[in-house]
């Protein structure tokens, strides 16, 4: 079964995508998430993606290229404990479809759980 979702990491060309979304969704967000749809925001998310104590990956409908939400982990620790906190949100317009299973599933088999956070991380064997 091939996936509807494609996790990718935030692109500076994904601005208006993102700021329209988040504005789009701003009450269905209400209580769940603080972030603004504003240029700036997205120039914090863009920096905060950047370093290495964080992993965010904006879920993209394949069939049209759609922005649907999206998936961070913050406050990574490396090492032997690996850990962090996830957090995800999905447009208000994509809830309800299972898009953001879909998202979490195909990236979150024990094996694959990091991988989300260092593209160039391989598990043992």
């Amino acid at each position: 079964m091939s996936s509807r979702v494609l996790l990718r990491t935030p692109r500076p060309e994904d601005r208006a995508a993102w700021c329209d979304l988040v504005r789009a969704s701003g009450g269905f967000y209400a209580g769940r998430i603080t972030t603004r749809g504003t240029a700036a925001a997205f120039r914090a998310y863009l920096a905060r993606a950047k370093t290495p104590t964080a992993a965010c990956r904006l879920i993209w409908r394949r069939s049209d290229d759609a922005l649907l939400g999206a998936i961070n982990i913050s406050e990574i620790i490396w090492g032997f404990f690996k850990s962090g906190y996830l957090g995800y949100y999905i447009g208000e317009g994509h809830a309800g479809q299972g898009y953001m299973t879909e998202a979490l599933a195909g990236r979150w088999r024990d094996h694959e759980r990091w991988a989300l956070l260092a593209d160039e991380w391989r598990p043992s064997r």
